[in-house]
């Protein structure tokens, strides 16, 4: 499996400053700042794009790295877009360099949902006591409970 570096993903990251950059614009930014690394890519994956016939391409392991880079924290995974008609798919990631991210503290970046009155079943065993029984050992025991009396000599 091809890894890409990642002094190489800082250094294309970074190349974009604070602009936002789709998958695609990593790809080709990858491919002038380290074009071994992304023709390593290419011949591990294939091309991708439109009319390539593969499902997993380096664009695909492009984004995998991408996201896993952004799970550490070290970039931000941003919305997804209209894709350039090259690419294959209609939509595509963005992305932004963490280190130029709006930090801003007071926003709420997913709303919150409630879910209110929703119909929950909860089963609780009950334990029922013999009516008959509880009179025999009271017609035999009484009412005195004997552990407390022991306890008060």
């Amino acid at each position: 499996m091809i890894e890409i570096q990642y002094s190489e993903i800082v250094d294309v990251a970074r190349s974009f400053s604070e602009s936002p950059f789709s998958t695609i614009e990593f790809a080709n930014r990858l491919r002038d700042l380290f074009p071994a690394t992304m023709n390593s890519l290419e011949i591990e994956y294939g091309k991708g794009g439109a009319g390539a016939g593969k499902h997993f391409s380096a664009y695909s392991r492009i984004a995998q790295t991408l996201d896993k880079y952004a799970k550490r924290q070290l970039l931000v995974k941003l919305d997804y877009r209209d894709a350039p008609s090259e690419f294959g798919s209609l939509i595509i990631r963005y992305w932004c360099n963490i280190e130029f991210s709006p930090q801003f503290p007071d926003e709420i970046t997913q709303p919150e949902t409630f879910l209110e009155g929703a119909k929950q079943s909860v089963v609780v065993n009950r334990y029922e006591r013999n009516l008959a029984a509880r009179k025999t050992c009271i017609g035999h025991w009484g009412t005195v409970c004997l552990v407390i009396s022991m306890c008060i000599t």
